[in-house]
């Protein structure tokens, strides 16, 4: 959340840069835990090839999209991708540890970070 408050002085460009700032930590923290809330919210217990595979499907498919926003020719939001991608990873990856385990105050463990 640093990131998004380290406001530069002078004006112009920068206010759109910081922006892009705030954007892709909040979309990182949201996105982030978008898969762990999906997969996690259904009713299995222990850990399950499948439930692991489709965690992975979609953790790839989301860094994916930061990373074309990021990558992608002209793009006004690269910044706010790539933070995107950096932060919106090192949530989903935080939650493969604790796989096996269901979490139901997952999404107040969500808010908290906010």
């Amino acid at each position: 959340v640093t990131v998004a408050y380290m406001f530069s002085f002078t004006t112009g460009s920068s206010f759109e840069k910081n922006i892009n700032r705030m954007l892709g930590v909040a979309m990182g923290l949201v996105f982030g835990n978008v898969p762990a809330i999906a997969i996690f919210s259904l009713n299995a217990t222990g850990i399950s090839a499948e439930r692991l595979v489709i965690y992975f499907v979609v953790i790839f498919l989301i860094w994916v999209m930061a990373m074309y926003g990021t990558l992608a020719t002209g793009s006004k939001y690269g910044l706010a991708c790539l933070l995107w991608a950096g932060y919106g990873g090192m949530h989903m990856m935080s939650h493969v540890p604790h796989f096996n385990t269901l979490a139901p105050n997952l999404f107040l463990e969500v808010l908290d970070n906010f």
